[in-house]
Order: C-alpha cells, then structure tokens, then sequence
C-alpha cells in the first residue's frame, strides 16, 4: 500500500470552496489558503488573532500533534512564532489589490 497522498485544491478552486462559505465563518479555511497548516489550525485560540499596525492577522504559535482531540499540543513544526497576515480575502484577492 502506498502511503497517503494529499489532495491540494488548486488556487482557483479554493476561491470557488470560500465562495460558497459566509464570510463570519471563513476563518479557517481563509487561514489554510494563508499557509496555516492543519495542526496549527487546530490549535488556534479566539486570542491568535492580533492586529499589527490596523492590519489582521494570526499569530502562530502552537500545533495539535495527533489526529485527534485528546493529541497534545506542542510548538509548530518548525519551532518559531510567526504572524500571518490575514484579511476577509483571498490571498490572491490582496495581491490583486497591491
């Protein structure tokens, strides 16, 4: 058997997913389309959410290790802290703008 291999939506279809997807509700699948991986997503508090200089944003700081609710949590795969710049758009939609 081989082992898994991931499916990754093309930039395209991930814009047609958000679509269809409030916008009060986007919040993480907007991340995932900003680079947030998926265990980081799950350890994601209402508190990550802080502004540098009026721009939103996401500070990462953790990571679920395991599949499931009981997996501990620990740093991010890479052991640093980092802040994404986030916004009730697409990543594309911002590059659009600049």
């Amino acid at each position: 058997m081989l082992g898994h291999a991931p499916v990754i939506l093309s930039p395209r279809t991930q814009g047609l997913v958000l679509d269809q997807i409030p916008l009060e509700r986007r919040g993480a699948f907007l991340a995932a389309c900003h680079g947030v991986r998926p265990g980081e997503l799950r350890a994601l508090d209402v508190g990550d959410e802080p502004e540098r200089h009026g721009v939103p944003g996401l500070m990462v700081t953790k990571a679920i290790k395991g599949p499931n609710s009981i997996s501990p949590t620990g740093g991010t795969k890479t052991g640093e802290t980092h802040w994404i710049r986030t916004a009730l758009s697409r990543p594309e939609d911002q590059r659009r703008r600049l």
